[in-house]
């Protein structure tokens, strides 16, 4: 395949382009793909649209409107871009869906039936409108697909005042839609690789309260959704807020993958919009950009790139990025100039996968390698690293800042699991404290409620002369002689199994799917464990009493424990060293 792009502002320069164009394309070929990144109004686009199909009468022609583009790794502002692919043994085939005549979910399903009886599909191209319709329901169904098949693609982006993006196919164009482009071929082959550096910041928030489009947060942690912004940022709601966000976006997780989602409006009530569809309980954290590690995640697409040796190079590049990194996002950019032809465009959302889901994302650069080709002069693979990145301006004081939150987060979490493990775990021992394994317990218990069928058994235990331990050898032993129990009810569990110090020298066991006598056997065999070792300083040995009881359906958790605690006291009865049940 071959790949040649141009830049124009009217019809007199795209005449020179497609001239230029007529002596450099092959003169065979399979097939050929127009694609047009424009900021001019539709009935313009459409004469230039008339003037390709002039020259090359066989072209597939879509596109869609940015005000941003790429070319040769340089951002072009609100000029058109011309993308031309001629194909050796590929044909792009186009499938229009209009959410204004066929909803997202039945247009996606009707893609989905069409496109699983497609043997030789290599990838699938999509080009769509922010707008008044949820893609979620139309990108679920391309699910479908095998993750081998990759997809990719961009939301239309254009913040010229009045302007109403679109996207379009041959002469039909439309503000809510998408247009699908399937490559079918045996030798045509893809990379693509999604660039984020944006890192999750605070405690995650769930989605309380969602519109019924699935496109507006309206509560996170029943709060009205911009009280995120006003608490962490201050940053109050006015017209001029959108000039504050776009560095923050909202960052969740699907499919072990991180995804980015900006804010596309604020609504009266303080209700977030979007251009992409959430479901209700997810969890979202607020985010911040790390120029340092955007960079390097360029960095690393670079290199793979160059690895896969692409005859052809698209982006499809978060408009808001492109602000964020302000000078320096023509840094990430002019490398791959270097590696093959490229040309994209900034979007609003671009489209790519999450495991096997296909998702829209937001901050993201993607950049999607093409080739038919056997790659040839591949460059050797090697470990690439952030490395130093020459920023300079408010950039490098942004980076430094970014550098500090991020050790700063790093100390706090690992701060905060240290806090979490000691307000659930016993200090001296390290298993569950009382009040976690107390809790422990209550879920079990709720949960044989709930289900019946999975029963409970409790395991109550205590170190027969514990005091005499204390008053003999000093507590320093007696603090051993605990650990050392701890440590062999610990070793003669199961890891489903939960240990917890009840308090002083009792334990106590929470056993789920265990019958009483199974429980009792267990008791018996940690017995024979925790007597078996001489752990005294004179030789000695230490003994344990076992209490043992099951949950009956419906009990009282009192009188339940009640019961526990009787077992308990008639092993002390019957001479220590022993197991009751009750």
């Amino acid at each position: 395949m071959k790949q040649f792009s141009y830049r124009f502002r009217d019809k007199k320069e795209l005449a020179s382009c497609l001239e230029a164009l007529r002596s450099e394309a092959p003169m065979e070929y399979k097939s050929v793909l127009a694609s047009l990144y424009t900021a001019d109004e539709w009935e313009n686009v459409n004469e230039f649209r008339q003037e390709v199909e002039k020259t090359l009468p066989r072209a597939t022609v879509v596109g869609t409107s940015s005000d941003h583009t790429i070319l040769h790794g340089s951002i072009i502002e609100k000029e058109n871009i011309l993308v031309v692919q001629f194909f050796e043994h590929t044909v792009a085939t186009l499938q229009v869906y209009d959410f204004d005549v066929l909803s997202p979910g039945a247009s996606g399903k009707a893609l989905a039936n069409l496109v699983k009886h497609i043997d030789d599909l290599a990838g699938v191209e999509l080009l769509t409108v922010p707008g008044r319709f949820n893609t979620k329901p139309f990108l679920d169904s391309l699910s479908v697909l095998p993750v081998s098949i990759p997809v990719f693609g961009g939301v239309a982006n254009c913040e010229i005042p009045d302007f109403q993006p679109f996207v379009f196919a041959r002469d039909s164009h439309m503000t809510s839609g998408v247009v699908v482009i399937l490559f079918r071929s045996s030798r045509l082959k893809f990379f693509v690789y999604g660039g984020l550096g944006w890192k999750p910041l605070g405690v995650p928030m769930s989605i309380t309260k969602l519109s019924d489009d699935g496109m507006t947060i309206e509560e996170l942690d029943y709060q009205p959704a911009f009280h995120v912004y006003d608490k962490y940022l201050h940053v109050s709601h006015s017209k001029s807020m959108e000039k504050d966000l776009f560095a923050f976006p909202l960052m969740l997780e699907r499919s072990g993958v991180e995804i980015a989602r900006l804010p596309v409006e604020i609504t009266s009530d303080e209700y977030l919009r979007f251009v992409c569809g959430f479901t209700k309980g997810e969890k979202l954290r607020l985010a911040y950009g790390d120029p340092e590690e955007i960079l390097a995640s360029s960095k690393r697409a670079q290199h793979y790139m160059a690895f896969f040796a692409p005859e052809a190079i698209l982006f499809f590049d978060c408009v808001s990025r492109n602000r964020f990194m302000q000078d320096s996002a023509e840094t990430e950019l002019r490398p791959f100039e270097s590696i093959a032809s490229n040309a994209g465009y900034f979007s609003h959302g671009e489209i790519t996968r999450a495991g096997r889901n296909v998702v829209t994302m937001n901050m993201v650069m993607l950049t999607v390698g093409m080739r038919e080709k056997a790659a040839e002069n591949v460059l050797p693979l090697t470990e690439s690293g952030a490395g130093e990145s020459e920023m300079t301006g408010s950039m490098s004081l942004v980076k430094r800042l970014a550098s500090f939150i991020t050790v700063v987060s790093k100390e706090l979490e690992e701060a905060n699991k240290k806090l979490e493990r000691l307000a659930r775990h016993d200090r001296l021992t390290s298993i569950y404290n009382r009040g976690e394994i107390e809790s422990i317990m209550q879920d079990a218990l709720l949960r044989n409620r709930e289900l019946g069928s999975v029963p409970v058994s409790i395991i109550m235990l205590d170190i027969d002369n514990f005091k005499q331990v204390n008053d003999k050898y000093g507590h320093a032993v007696g603090d051993e002689v605990l650990k050392y129990t701890a440590k062999t009810l610990m070793n003669g569990m199961r890891g489903s199994d939960h240990v917890g110090r009840w308090g002083g020298e009792e334990f106590l066991i929470v056993l789920e799917d265990f019958s009483l006598d199974m429980a009792k056997q267990i008791a018996e065999r940690l017995r024979l464990m925790i007597a078996d070792v001489k752990v005294l300083p004179d030789g000695g040995n230490i003994t344990a009493s076992f209490g043992v009881a099951k949950y009956n359906p419906g009990e009282d958790f009192d009188d339940f424990y009640r019961r526990i605690d009787s077992a308990l006291y008639m092993a002390k009865r019957s001479g220590k060293n022993c197991v009751a049940t009750k």
